[in-house]
C-alpha cells in the first residue's frame, strides 16, 4: 500500500481551490493516475473537505481518500 500525503493549503471562501492548492492536488492526482500511489491522505484544517471534493470530481474514488483534519 502506497500512500501519498497531500498537505492542505488555502481555499477560497466559496470552497474552490486557490491556484497553488489546485496545483498540489493536480500533482497528487497525476501520481494516483500513474499508479505510483494507492491512497491519498489529505491533511489540513478547514480545507480538507474542499480538496477531497475536488479529488472526487477528478475521478479519485472516495474510498481512496483518507481525510485528516484538526477539530
Amino acid at each position: 500500500m502506497r500512500i501519498g500525503i497531500l498537505h492542505g493549503d488555502r481555499v477560497n471562501k466559496n470552497g474552490s481551490l486557490q491556484p497553488h492548492t489546485k496545483a498540489k492536488a493536480d500533482a497528487a492526482i497525476d501520481l494516483y493516475n500513474e499508479r505510483l500511489i494507492d491512497y491519498l491522505l489529505v491533511c489540513g484544517e478547514g480545507e480538507v473537505e474542499s480538496i477531497s471534493s475536488y479529488l472526487q470530481k477528478e475521478n479519485i474514488r472516495r474510498e481512496r481518500i483518507v481525510k485528516e483534519g484538526f477539530l
